[in-house]
């Protein structure tokens, strides 16, 4: 069996079956979405409410409209108060300007976070968002054509 910690030659790639990458992750499905490094911050997630992580996923959805947008998409109404949740768990003080002067930094790490474990992890959940995004295309068919398409 492979060994998790990395090699002391830096230039070296180490491979990891299916299984010891699955192993290695088991606790990502507790964590969900609230992957991160800072085990302080891992604790913290832990413990939310399911009110304050629906804040928290309400606070993240403006910074992603942030960084998604070509101009900063926020007037002084939206001030950086918004940000409370995100602010506690970074310890830090943060900004809508700040995620969006650094967005392509940030876009990047996430695409790479994303390619790279949570599209492994979490297959599960990716295979039931295809079928269900499959059902929900068949069903458009069926009440565009009144009737089963496929059926003659």
């Amino acid at each position: 069996m492979a060994c998790f910690l990395p090699s002391s030659d830096v230039g070296t790639n180490l491979t990891l079956s299916r299984e010891e990458f699955f192993k290695f992750h088991n606790i990502d499905p507790l964590l969900g979405e609230k992957q991160c490094k800072d085990m302080c911050m891992v604790k913290k997630l832990l413990q939310l409410t399911d009110p304050m992580i629906n804040s928290l996923a309400d606070e993240a959805m403006m910074v992603l409209n942030c960084i998604e947008s070509p101009q900063f998409p926020y007037d002084d109404a939206v001030n950086d108060e918004s940000l409370s949740l995100i602010k506690n768990i970074l310890h830090q003080s943060t900004s809508f300007k700040y995620f969006y002067h650094n967005r392509v930094i940030i876009i990047g790490a996430m695409t790479k976070l994303l390619d790279s474990v949570c599209m492994r992890v979490f297959t599960h959940i990716v295979k039931e968002v295809q079928y269900i995004k499959v059902v929900r295309e068949q069903k458009l068919e069926y009440d565009i054509y009144g009737s089963n398409p496929y059926v003659r």
